[in-house]
């Protein structure tokens, strides 16, 4: 099984190792995988900027990897303190830093790079399916396909 899931390796349960899986689970798990071969599969990632002592900022903003570095993404006021995003992004592992009020920075609550620039690192698993995607891309295909069809005529 997949770090995270019922039976993989530790790591994915915070602290506690997953029971380990019976044979009958494994197969289930790997017939579902099968059954579901050729969708997307994406992975929710948390990120959040803790409550700060000296009273929250004003602007919190994230830019990562996940898009090349092409945008902020907002983050949202957290109650009680702090901000927050949940993200769901491909599997993969992503370079990102925060700007807090305007400044370019980094948590040391997360993962860093060992670059010179000292990126914040998360990974994104594989655990959630999404259906909607793979419907959204052959509508456009299809919308594509028609738009040829009506212009070479």
């Amino acid at each position: 099984f997949p770090k995270g899931t019922p039976g993989g390796s530790p790591g994915g349960g915070g602290g506690q190792a997953a029971p380990e899986a019976t044979p009958a689970q494994r197969e289930a798990f790997a017939k579902a995988r099968r059954m579901n071969e050729g969708l997307p599969r994406l992975g929710p990632v948390a990120l959040q900027w803790p409550p700060q002592e000296r009273g929250d900022p004003t602007d919190v903003r994230v830019r990562g990897s996940w898009d090349g570095w092409a945008r902020d993404l907002a983050m949202e006021p957290a109650p009680g303190g702090g901000w927050r995003l949940l993200l769901v992004l491909p599997p993969g592992r992503y370079e990102f830093k925060f700007i807090v009020d305007g400044e370019w920075t980094t948590s040391d609550d997360l993962e860093k790079t060992d670059c010179a620039n000292k990126n914040n690192v998360v990974t994104a698993n594989d655990m959630a399916l999404a259906p909607f995607a793979a419907a959204a891309i052959q509508d456009a295909a299809d919308q594509c396909t028609a738009l040829a069809l009506a212009g070479s005529g």
